[in-house]
């Protein structure tokens, strides 16, 4: 019995783990390169929630989930291109790219 829960203590804190250095990618500045939405945004996290900043809608609340954030109930979806360091949020029938602000 206190090896199958040590087993799964060390199981869940290894998910655990390895979803937040996903979302993790998300936080941080972005400057708008490509599309129509507001010229900058910043992600940041408070209590467990990510907060999406902008100038023009102020804070947004957003989830993770399946590797993306989710705003709105997923009429927005924010991807991350590990590749450029870019986001790409999608939503409202137009696609934006922001580079991260160094």
């Amino acid at each position: 019995m206190k090896k199958q829960l040590i087993i799964i203590t060390i199981l869940v804190v290894t998910v655990l783990t390895g979803c937040h250095k996903r979302s993790a990618q998300f936080l941080g500045k972005w400057q708008k390169i490509a599309g129509d939405d507001p010229p900058t945004c910043e992600i940041s996290t408070s209590r467990g929630q990510f907060l999406l900043k902008n100038p023009v809608d102020g804070n947004i609340g957003a989830a993770f989930k399946d590797g993306k954030l989710i705003v709105g109930g997923g009429v927005i979806t924010i991807a991350y291109i590990q590749q450029s360091d870019h986001i790409s949020v999608t939503g409202t029938g137009s696609t934006n790219e922001y580079a991260r602000i160094k």
